[in-house]
């Protein structure tokens, strides 16, 4: 899903800063996401 927003972003942003910017921001929301999911899954494992 994160791919499909990526490439839907790259084809808005038309200037070279405006794509530095989001994928920027796409790298922040993918280190929260891996974070999240690094957390996630010991919880889930124990409850097993």
């Amino acid at each position: 899903k994160i791919a499909l927003l990526e490439a839907s972003l790259n084809k808005v942003a038309t200037s070279e800063g405006e794509l530095a910017s989001l994928k920027s921001e796409i790298e922040k929301i993918k280190a929260a996401l891996g974070l999240t999911v690094d957390v996630a899954l010991p919880k889930k494992e124990e409850k097993k």
